[in-house]
């Protein structure tokens, strides 16, 4: 795979946490891959308060969460 020249110098400390997983997987053992923005498909519930909390943020014309 090329890199382009634009991204080259990029770190993502995501990655770096990615290659080590790949790694064990190579030894065998099963690796879950949890992403950013799929929280809810493996399962984890937001509470109430950090739902709100969003909400507040969004309406007071923040886009973080």
């Amino acid at each position: 795979m090329k890199i382009s020249k634009k991204v080259a110098g990029v770190e993502y400390a995501i990655r770096d946490i990615v290659l080590a997983a790949r790694k064990v997987e190579q030894k065998g053992m099963k690796v879950d891959f949890v992403k950013v923005g799929d929280a809810v498909e493996f399962g984890f519930k937001f509470l109430d308060n950090v739902k709100e909390a969003v909400i507040d943020e969004i309406r007071a014309g923040g886009n973080e969460y």
